[in-house]
């Protein structure tokens, strides 16, 4: 699998992830993507008992979250820190979150369902 991010030079010559730069990441094992699924519908269904208005699928969830999202000592957006600690996860597995939903918008970009934010659009997946 072919991973993409951004690098931007700084003002000292290093790299900050910000232009693009490609790496291979290792497969994820069954056993990961399965826990990845199982994941998505506890969050799904945690939200469906308390919903913050942002949507019912786990990609409008984690766009509500990251760009609206409070946990009671941060409002106005969660960074991943703080959505991971919110959620009871490392931020390790929430960056295979985030990294498995951009795959589903990569893969599935015909689907026109879309939930929009102030200045943000997520695709539901």
């Amino acid at each position: 699998m072919l991973v993409t991010w951004l690098t931007m030079n700084n003002e000292r010559g290093g790299k900050r992830p910000y232009a693009q730069r490609s790496v291979r990441s290792r497969p994820r094992t069954e056993r990961r993507m399965k826990e990845i699924l199982d994941f998505r519908t506890i969050i799904e269904e945690r939200y469906k008992e308390n919903p913050t208005g942002g949507g019912n699928s786990f990609g409008e969830i984690l766009c509500f979250e990251i760009h609206h999202g409070s946990d009671g000592e941060h409002v106005g957006g969660l960074t991943f820190l703080w959505l991971a600690e919110k959620w009871k996860i490392s931020v390790t597995f929430l960056g295979e979150l985030i990294s498995d939903h951009c795959e589903r918008l990569e893969t599935q970009r015909s689907r026109t369902s879309v939930c929009i934010f102030p200045r943000q659009v997520c695709k539901v997946y």
